[in-house]
């Protein structure tokens, strides 16, 4: 069977897929003069095809692209071929953003160049509002050459970060403010994010005046343009100080915590025991650990303990101060303690358990209960007993006494010598007591 011969078409046909192609195509002469164009560059420029056959690209051409147009001739003429950028303009006075594809072609003998042209307006849009809004970005922004490591963009935020102007840091490498990384943890971070496409790191960086900088880095990489890293980070010094701040802090509670002379407590709802000081070993007589876990109620020496102190934290709405309780230790020992305590809430304010402090006031009682010895002592003793200060104002006198007398002890505490002995009147008592 023979196959169809696609070694000739009809010239027509060529014009047809030359004219219908979306791409606006010029083909110039060595001169640089236009020999033709498609429909689509006719439309693209403004101009008939007649218009164009008597212009050049100079005709057209914005100033900032008219400038490069003898370097760029030249490297065609030189490579066979030229990718770069421009700004055309439109018959109506529109600035068109292209990227033209040029070649060189031989025809009998004579070179053509064959530019196809493609409107990046759009692409250059967004690339005007992507570096707007990374100059406004309060991060640093930069983007470096994968080849020789040297920065191609930085944004405003990173030259006041590190003290340096644009045209300065255009023109070093990312070691040159990096402080604190040796080449093998660089060349592992590169190697990170060339396997993973991106990497997160705390590092330093050094400013031009020579102070250290805290920096988080976030590096990503992308496969445009050979290949490019790019770079944002951010200064934390701040916080890293707050840390240290927030560390010693927590250093220094923790001692307290750990040194505490009364013991901490924490009870979930239940009355289970989630966490205890250190001291509230030395308080139970057994290791801090062995508390956890169990129910504060069980060391209640009476059975009612523990409700008749939920009472009081209900009553005293949320809170007691200087509760005292009998309880039991480790070891059997019965205890007396005084508790301050209060509801332990969540962050939504929900009542979650207890938490407070004990101390062991086992001492204090008995010393009260010897006072209270003493007292009934002298109360009931059967004789008149009273002290006196230095102004013969009556301290205090046993039931003896004040039976004697005829007045409660109250009364009494409201007397003197004087009132009740004729024979000591103030002046006499003054002189009495210089001689005493």
């Amino acid at each position: 069977m023979n196959q169809p011969d696609h070694t000739w078409f009809p010239p027509e046909l060529y014009r047809t897929l030359f004219d219908q192609t979306a791409d606006p195509i010029f083909v110039l002469d060595i001169s640089g003069k236009f020999v033709e164009m498609n429909q689509a560059a006719c439309k693209h420029i403004g101009y008939s095809r007649d218009e164009l056959l008597q212009m050049s690209p100079a005709n057209f051409n914005a100033p900032e692209s008219l400038d490069k147009i003898p370097l760029r001739t030249e490297q065609i003429k030189r490579d066979g071929y030229g990718f770069f950028e421009a700004t055309h303009i439109h018959r109506n006075g529109t600035h068109i953003p292209v990227e033209m594809h040029i070649r060189t072609v031989q025809i009998n003998d004579t070179t053509f160049f064959i530019n196809v042209c493609r409107e990046i307006r759009e692409r250059k849009q967004r690339e005007i509002e992507f570096h707007a809004m990374v100059q406004a970005a309060s991060d640093s922004f930069w983007i470096v050459n994968p080849d020789n490591a040297r920065f191609l963009e930085v944004n405003d935020t990173f030259c006041k970060t590190t003290g340096y102007s644009r045209d300065e840091l255009l023109s070093m490498h990312p070691f040159d403010v990096e402080a604190a990384e040796s080449p093998d943890e660089t060349e592992a971070h590169i190697k990170t994010v060339m396997e993973t496409g991106h990497d997160l790191f705390e590092t330093r960086h050094r400013h031009k005046d020579g102070h250290l900088i805290d920096v988080e880095v976030s590096v990503s990489y992308a496969d445009i343009q050979g290949g490019i890293f790019y770079v944002f980070s951010r200064d934390i010094s701040e916080r890293k100080q707050t840390d240290i701040a927030l560390n010693n802090s927590e250093r220094e509670l923790r001692n307290i915590f750990n040194t505490l002379q009364e013991a901490y407590y924490r009870t979930d709802i239940e009355g289970r025991v989630m966490k205890v000081s250190p001291s509230a070993g030395k308080l139970m007589a057994c290791e801090p650990d062995e508390l956890l876990g169990k129910e504060i109620a069980q060391y209640y020496v009476h059975e009612s303990g523990r409700e008749h102190f939920l009472q009081a934290l209900h009553e005293g709405h949320g809170s007691v101060s200087n509760y005292e309780a009998e309880i039991r230790r480790s070891d059997g020992e019965i205890i007396w303690v005084s508790t301050n305590a209060h509801y332990f809430r969540d962050k939504f304010g929900n009542v979650t358990g207890v938490e407070g402090t004990i101390r062991d006031i086992t001492q204090i009682k008995q010393q009260e209960e010897q006072l209270q010895l003493a007292k009934f002592v002298l109360d009931n003793a059967p004789l008149n007993i009273t002290y006196l200060d230095s102004k013969a104002r009556i301290r205090y006198m046993n039931k003896t006494g004040s039976k004697t007398l005829g007045y409660t002890q109250e009364e009494l505490l409201q007397m003197g010598i004087p009132d009740i002995d004729p024979l000591f009147p103030a002046d006499v008592w003054d002189k009495h007591w210089q001689d005493l």
